[in-house]
């Protein structure tokens, strides 16, 4: 099981804003991507998003009014990811009492 996953990085992104965004401190993103000496997070980039803890939980049940960038904020996994582990053809169609995946097992 992998305790990070991966993200892209976009024009205007720093790591701080990055590590904001997910709930994960700029130190946790260093010490994931051995970044010893702090830089500018350059676009196009690939790092690893450490999840938070070792126990996160794997699936997810939709309460009334969720979006999948609430579920997302909450569960520090980006929006794309869940769009892509639970092939998500309609986004926005997320319908209470539907199981989705958090993370790959």
């Amino acid at each position: 099981m992998k305790d990070y996953f991966l993200y892209r990085v976009k024009k205007g992104d720093t790591f701080w804003k990055i590590g904001e965004n997910f709930g994960v401190s700029t130190e946790e993103i260093f010490r994931k991507n051995s970044i010893e000496n702090p830089r500018r997070a350059c676009p196009g980039e690939v790092i690893k998003i450490p999840l938070k803890g070792t126990k996160s939980p794997m699936f997810y049940r939709v309460k009334e009014g969720d979006t999948l960038w609430k579920i997302s904020r909450e569960n520090s996994v980006p929006v794309n990811v869940l769009i892509d582990i639970n092939n998500l053809e309609n986004p926005g169609s997320l319908r209470k009492g539907k199981i989705i995946k958090l993370r790959e097992s």
